[in-house]
This record gives structure tokens, sequence and C-alpha cells, in this order.
């Protein structure tokens, strides 16, 4: 007598027809309980990624303006006029007079 030798009836073989339509019916649910899950997520995604960009714009304005403020310190040491104040009040953190 082996694991397999005793037959088991044909209607207890696998899930029976309301079992199986109640499983279908929760797999819908849970994929549509999925999917208003990730609306949410990928909104918040877009959200991260436009104030990365914009923060990402703003830092290589500022760099670029302290670039300029610095050619202009440069100018300036040699005895020229400076180019860009506002250049040098973010350089210096003072306000141009």
């Amino acid at each position: 007598m082996g694991l397999f030798s005793r037959k088991t009836p044909p209607e207890q073989v696998g899930p029976r027809a309301e079992e199986f339509d109640e499983l279908v019916s929760r797999l819908m649910q849970l994929e549509g309980s999925l999917a208003e899950l990730e609306k949410p997520v990928r909104d918040l995604e877009m959200e991260w990624q436009d104030w990365f960009e914009k923060f990402r714009n703003l830092y290589a304005r500022i760099t670029r303006r302290i670039e300029r403020a610095e050619k202009t310190e440069t100018t300036e040491a040699n005895g020229e006029d400076p180019v860009n104040p506002l250049a040098m009040r973010l350089l210096h953190g003072r306000k141009v007079q």
C-alpha cells in the first residue's frame, strides 16, 4: 500500500464550481485593490520627479552664478570693474551698494 494506492472520488479532486467562482471573484477584488494602491504611488513618483527636476535646475543656475561671481572677483582683483553685481552678492553674501 503506497501513497497513491487509494483512489480519490472525482468530486473531491479539485475545487468545486462555487469555490472556483469565489476564488476568481476574490482574485478580481485583489487586482482592483492593487490597481487602486498603485495609482497614488505612481502619482507620488511623478511629483517627486518634477520636484527633483526643479531642484536640479535651480542648483545649476546657482552654480553658474557662483562661477560668474568667481570670474568677476578675479577680474576685480586685476583692477577692473565687476561685471555682475548680483553674482558678487551671491558669492560674498552681502548687499551691492
